[in-house]
């Protein structure tokens, strides 16, 4: 089996700064369309959430866990205040 040279540290770090760029501008982009809001949490919740985000697969963030949740009540007061 052919073994791969380890890519040089310079290398890796051109990698990462590329896609640190791309996610820059990305949000530069979307910050029009988003709005950062600071948000109290109590603890227990909070450590009940990271647990559900832990064994949720595919991985996925506490960030966009709690946008989920948040899409989801939106979608679910939407259909009660429509009936």
């Amino acid at each position: 089996m052919a073994l791969r040279k380890r890519p040089k540290p310079e290398e890796t770090d051109q990698w990462i700064q590329a896609a640190n760029v791309e996610d820059d501008k990305l949000s530069e982009e979307s910050e029009k369309e988003i709005q950062s809001v600071r948000v109290r949490i109590p603890v227990d919740l909070l450590e009940e959430i990271d647990q559900l985000v832990g064994k949720r697969q595919p991985k996925t963030s506490r960030h966009n866990w709690i946008l989920e949740a948040l899409y989801e009540k939106v979608k679910r007061e939407k259909r009660i205040v429509s009936k």
